[in-house]
């Protein structure tokens, strides 16, 4: 999809760990060891129905872009993993971002939207989209602040109450979905003569 290969945008460094293409394969023992505590599923009695690694699963994430993010000390492990892939034709999915906590900065996630960003704007993609939990309190207030626009919400048995948030990338993209959904018409208090009481308002 728009001929994009990251190993020539990559690697990125960033405060504590470095970002790199992988592959599936690779973040595989990440996943296994690390997932259910980052998530916390651990020790928990399953509340959604179980997804469990299964052919068809490992064939789809081998068809995803796999990031490692890269510890910048001696042991140079793998810290966290971040899954993407294209949902259609112009839109750039997040599938998973997992970082393990004494790797976690204030200064990651926004810088590393921002790299993904300006890679996909120039291959002509028009918007990132990533899902999570409303109760995950930390990712709702930090998405916003790097121009995440929460677009959508869904249910599943696999994972809840999940909502969408959407960054888009071109600013008539953006512009369309604010003035269809974003926007109210409100009685004005003193309409103009000779035209429509109802105005325009944009949601804070």
């Amino acid at each position: 999809m728009w001929d994009l290969d990251w190993e020539q945008h990559l690697p990125w460094e960033f405060e504590n760990v470095r970002c790199e293409a992988g592959t599936f394969g690779e973040a595989l023992p990440f996943i296994a060891e690390h997932y259910s505590s980052i998530f916390g599923l651990k020790d928990e009695e399953p509340r959604f129905h179980p997804d469990p690694m299964t052919e068809a699963k490992r064939r789809f994430g081998d068809e995803m872009d796999v990031f490692l993010f890269r510890a910048k000390d001696r042991s140079e492990r793998v810290a966290g993993v971040l899954a993407c892939h294209p949902s259609d034709w112009s839109t750039y999915y997040i599938r998973s971002l997992a970082v393990l906590p004494e790797y976690r900065t204030g200064n990651l996630v926004p810088p590393l939207i921002l790299r993904l960003s300006e890679v996909l704007s120039a291959v002509g993609c028009e918007r990132l989209e990533c899902e999570t939990s409303p109760s995950n309190t930390v990712v709702m207030r930090v998405l916003p602040r790097i121009d995440f626009i929460l677009t959508a919400s869904s249910n599943s048995e696999r994972w809840g109450t999940m909502v969408r948030f959407t960054k888009f990338l071109r600013r008539d993209a953006e512009s369309a979905f604010q003035r269809q959904f974003c926007g109210v018409r409100v009685k004005s208090a003193r309409p103009s003569e000779g035209g429509s009481d109802l105005l325009p308002r944009r949601m804070p």
